[in-house]
C-alpha cells in the first residue's frame, strides 16, 4: 500500500484564516475500518489498531488531530495514534490539574 499526501487540498474552504489541518491528513482517504472498526463492531481490531497507529505516525498533522480528539471529547477510534482509552489516560495524566501546592516565593 502506497501512502502520499493529499492533491485535494485546495478543495477545501480556507476556516478561520488558516486551512483546516484535516486535508492534510493521511487518513483522509483510508478505509475508516482501521480507524473506527467495521460497523458492526465497537472499535477495530488489534490489526487495524496497528495499521492505524502506523499511518498516523508518519502524518503531519498527528498533533493537530490528536488535540482535536482531547478538546472534543472523542468517544470512538483512533485519533492522533491515540486509541479511546489511551486518550481516557493521556487526558489523566497530562490535562488533569495538578495537585501540587504553589511554591509561596
Amino acid at each position: 500500500m502506497t501512502i502520499e499526501p493529499n492533491r485535494d487540498a485546495w478543495h477545501v474552504r480556507h476556516r478561520n484564516g488558516a486551512w483546516d489541518w484535516r486535508v492534510e491528513g493521511l487518513c483522509r482517504n483510508q478505509d475508516p475500518t482501521s480507524f473506527f472498526g467495521p460497523p458492526d463492531s465497537d472499535a477495530p481490531s488489534p490489526t487495524d489498531v496497528d495499521i492505524a497507529k502506523a499511518l498516523c505516525a508518519r502524518c503531519a498533522v498527528r498533533s493537530e488531530c490528536r488535540e482535536y480528539a482531547l478538546n472534543n471529547q472523542e468517544p470512538f477510534g483512533i485519533w492522533g495514534g491515540l486509541t479511546e482509552r489511551e486518550r481516557r489516560q493521556y487526558k489523566w495524566f497530562h490535562l488533569r490539574p495538578s495537585t501540587h501546592p504553589t511554591p509561596l516565593i
